[in-house]
């Protein structure tokens, strides 16, 4: 699994992540760890209606907390629904969550931003890109400890801590 989610933030690869809030778990290192791997990282930008679009992130780009306080690039939008993110390549989603279970069931926000994008987009195992989510090391849970809904979509990967 490990393996899986290295070789999809190889040299060139498309990688979507976030800048994390202070209640989550801190993400500017990792930004910087895949920005200096040579990946290509988008970064939400947060639209009415439970929409994303993305931005390009690098080292020398200016993050400012945005409406709901979520910090987000300032620069061209280069993707501004799921379509257009798919038409990027990205081979893996770094996605936020208070809780994961150890089936992939995840506990977001509350917003249904990345529960929107999420139901838009193919499963790994149909050419979409990889799902994995990053919680804290007290927020990955037992199998079945978070409860579904039908159209709620697991993740394909976990990172704890």
């Amino acid at each position: 699994a490990d393996s899986d989610v290295r070789r999809a933030c190889d040299n060139g690869r498309v990688v979507t992540c976030y800048a994390s809030l202070p209640s989550e778990p801190p993400t500017s290192s990792l930004l910087e760890a895949l920005t200096s791997a040579g990946a290509r990282v988008l970064l939400p930008i947060v639209q009415p209606e439970r929409s994303l679009h993305w931005a390009w992130f690098s080292a020398q780009n200016v993050l400012l907390p945005a409406g709901m306080g979520i910090p987000e690039p300032v620069g061209e939008v280069v993707a501004r629904d799921a379509e257009g993110l798919l038409a990027l390549e990205p081979a893996i989603l770094l996605i936020p969550a208070l809780a994961v279970d150890q089936g992939g069931a995840r506990l977001g926000q509350g917003g249904g931003y990345f529960d929107t994008l999420l139901s838009r987009l193919p499963p790994a195992t149909d050419g979409g890109p990889l799902i994995v989510a990053l919680v804290g090391v007290d927020e990955c849970l037992a199998l079945g400890a978070i409860p579904t809904e039908p159209h709620d979509r697991e993740v394909d990967r976990w990172v704890c801590g």
